[in-house]
């Protein structure tokens, strides 16, 4: 049985909240500044990583997408 939308949206909230403490401020600060100069001078992002952090990496990288098309 496919899990539903609550269930997901669970997962994904728990998934969030062990990657992100991992990371720290300065590296996502960091993260920001790259992205935006890549969207400011118009180049294309390559995300990479492996394990448990590529699914992560992939949840970002949609979500990212989806508010860079929203706020165009």
């Amino acid at each position: 049985m496919a899990p539903n939308t609550a269930e997901l949206l669970g997962w994904y909230q728990g998934a969030l909240s062990e990657v992100l403490p991992e990371l720290g401020q300065p590296a996502l600060h960091e993260a920001l500044k790259v992205l935006s100069a890549a969207h400011d001078q118009g180049t294309r992002v390559c995300v990479l990583a492996n394990g448990r952090s590529a699914l992560a990496a992939q949840h970002f990288v949609t979500d990212w997408s989806k508010s860079a098309w929203e706020a165009t």
